[in-house]
């Protein structure tokens, strides 16, 4: 990703450098067509229509490089996050699975046959005793079904808000060290055009 990082750093400031030029190719052109100055050739008229069309059409192209660029590796960093964070969800959710658990048989061989009334109380018992399992039971699925809807929520957050902020905030990454440069050429133009009554 570096590469394509510094290439689109490098179009914005052929831009910026362009944005630079065209007023200064500017002045020159009026003051050719100034009456008042001092007669120049007919080729040095040609040549800064030439000089200002390039610069033009140098700067929007650098301009929109730059964008398709950064909007291009916008995407793909989107894309890799994305996908990390449902490879990480995914190997969780496998780690956090409970085992499938094997009820061994209950075998009674050999046992010899009780009275009716035992065998009465040990049925009454169990069926008593058989509700509370499956209220707990029952407690666990719904807790265990909220906390995957939770971390199914967080997971889909992740992947949709969190690392679309990552390809929205690299479109101003580069204004970091391009906004200085955005000051200083507009000071340095006006200091050419007006001189010292800029810095006033």
């Amino acid at each position: 990703f570096w590469s394509d990082f510094f290439y689109g750093g490098g179009m914005r400031f052929l831009a910026a450098v362009c944005e630079l030029l065209g007023p200064l190719l500017l002045n020159r052109v009026v003051r050719y067509l100034d009456p008042k100055s001092e007669p120049a050739p007919l080729s040095t008229g040609l040549l800064l229509v030439v000089a200002m069309f390039v610069t033009a059409a140098l700067g929007s192209y650098s301009t929109q490089k730059y964008l398709q660029e950064t909007v291009d590796l916008g995407m793909r960093i989107k894309t890799v996050l994305s996908s990390e964070i449902y490879r990480k969800s995914l190997r969780a959710s496998l780690g956090s699975s409970p085992p499938p658990s094997s009820s061994a048989p209950a075998a009674a061989t050999g046992a010899e046959p009780s009275s009716s009334s035992s065998s009465t109380a040990a049925a009454s018992s169990s069926s008593s005793s058989a509700g509370a399992p499956s209220t707990r039971q029952g407690e666990g699925k719904s807790q265990s079904s909220s906390g995957s809807a939770g971390s199914t929520g967080e997971v889909v957050n992740l992947m949709a808000v969190d690392s679309q902020k990552f390809m929205d905030n690299l479109l101003f990454f580069h204004s970091v060290w391009y906004a200085p440069i955005v000051v200083a050429q507009t000071l340095t133009v006006l200091w050419l055009v007006a001189g010292l009554p800029v810095f006033a």
